[in-house]
């Protein structure tokens, strides 16, 4: 691959982290709570396909992909 593209595509990724387009604030909790609010709209069917209230108080190993 190009270096120069890997560069952009590097460049692009640090600035843009998934699931953060939407912030609403510049503090980490209205960034976070911009992020979830946007991100549930957008796909509301997370919240029923991932059960957070199943695993609560559990050690989960989260592998996908966004602001974390």
């Amino acid at each position: 691959m190009n270096q120069d593209l890997k560069e952009r595509v590097n460049k692009h990724w640090e600035n843009e982290t998934c699931g953060i387009r939407y912030k609403a604030d510049d503090d980490i909790e209205g960034i976070i709570q911009g992020t979830e609010d946007v991100r549930y709209e957008l796909e509301p069917e997370i919240l029923e396909f991932v059960q957070f209230q199943k695993y609560k108080d559990k050690k989960v190993l989260e592998i996908g992909v966004g602001g974390g």
